[in-house]
């Protein structure tokens, strides 16, 4: 995959430019992310740039579904920042894993309650949600799982110091899969 990065000061003389209002934020780089470069800005925003050739076609994406979807979840929709092709200012992440909405079945989008939510909040999601019938929520757990043990994976590669492995990642992976299979024994 064909990566690059941007320099903090060009997400900070888009910031002047576009939302002169948080340019003085702290701006931090942080590690992470699939196709996006991401930086924290302040303490509760964050600033996503696309750095792979994927990556603004994914974010077309999200921006034409998260104010469809923000209201029902409920999420703050992002503000977008251009530069050249999209990118996002978001206060809150809603990354859907692998970077695509899948528009075939809605329990591969679903298994972010797991994935994202803290613990314990997954059944109130569901309530709130409405339109989840038990074996959608049963095949969202399964997502959760399987994405829970991939993000595990890519952790295990970053700590051993192999390509594409992101060590913080391992962690927060075993944390999801612990959120998605509590409470399966009843």
């Amino acid at each position: 995959m064909n990566e690059f990065r941007f320099a903090q000061g060009l997400v900070r003389a888009l910031l002047r430019e576009q939302h002169p209002d948080l340019a003085d934020l702290d701006l931090r780089d942080v590690a992470g992310g699939w196709g996006n470069q991401q930086w924290r800005l302040g303490t509760e925003l964050g600033v996503r740039m696309p750095r792979t050739e994927g990556a603004p076609a994914l974010l077309r994406t999200e921006q034409r579904w998260l104010p469809v979807l923000a209201p029902r979840l409920p999420l703050p929709t992002p503000v977008p920042v251009r530069v050249g092709e999209p990118s996002a200012l978001f206060e809150h992440t809603w990354t859907v894993t692998r970077g695509e909405m899948c528009a075939g079945d809605p329990a591969t989008d679903l298994s972010a309650a797991w994935i994202l939510l803290p613990a314990c909040t997954a059944s109130r999601f569901f309530d709130a949600y409405e339109n989840a019938d038990e074996a959608t929520i049963a095949r969202a757990r399964a997502w959760a799982v399987l994405r829970a043990i991939h993000l595990i994976s890519i952790g295990r590669n970053g700590r051993l110091g192999l390509p594409s492995g992101k060590p913080t990642w391992e962690p927060a992976g075993r944390a999801a899969l612990e959120r998605a299979v509590a409470n399966l024994r009843r």
